[in-house]
């Protein structure tokens, strides 16, 4: 679901609209889910061939990087302060929004139960100690690479 906002029309959403931004990033993340879910019917029909592979590969990339600080850009800033502008409206108002947060955690929710009770025991049984050491070693170098991005986006706001 794609919102579009009065006045924002960009189709690379900044800063500067962090609404129309938190709304591409949906968008995105829909695509990606997109892809998973053709993923899937091109396991069963090709197994688990090169292409799959690196469709695989793409949808991790954007999920363990792109991805990654939705949760808290939602969570820390709009969230909290549509909850404090809420304060002496409607009750509806407030009821729709718990309920709308409510919707937001549930599918996460569903996301980690899943992962955890089917794909992580999958995984155990199946990769190998040489294929977890590469993908531990891959996922280390990623986290690295998100501090660093990080610390370079702090040190270009004081500098």
């Amino acid at each position: 679901m794609t919102i579009g906002f009065p006045g924002h029309s960009a189709p690379a959403a900044g800063f500067e609209v962090p609404l129309e931004m938190l709304a591409a990033c949906h968008s995105r993340a829909e695509h990606q889910c997109s892809t998973l879910r053709r993923l899937v019917e091109h396991l069963v029909r090709n197994a688990a061939d090169a292409d799959a592979r690196m469709a695989a590969v793409n949808v991790m990339r954007y999920f363990d990087t792109s991805a990654n600080d939705h949760p808290a850009d939602e969570e820390q800033d709009p969230f909290p302060a549509l909850l404090a502008s809420a304060v002496g409206s409607e009750a509806m108002a407030l009821s729709d929004l718990t309920g709308a947060l409510a919707a937001f955690i549930q599918p996460y929710e569903r996301h980690i139960a899943r992962e955890e009770s089917e794909l992580l025991p999958v995984a155990k049984r199946i990769l190998s100690e040489l294929e977890l050491d590469r993908v531990g070693r891959s996922m280390r170098e990623r986290h690295w690479m998100h501090v660093i991005d990080g610390l370079d986006q702090q040190a270009s706001r004081v500098g």
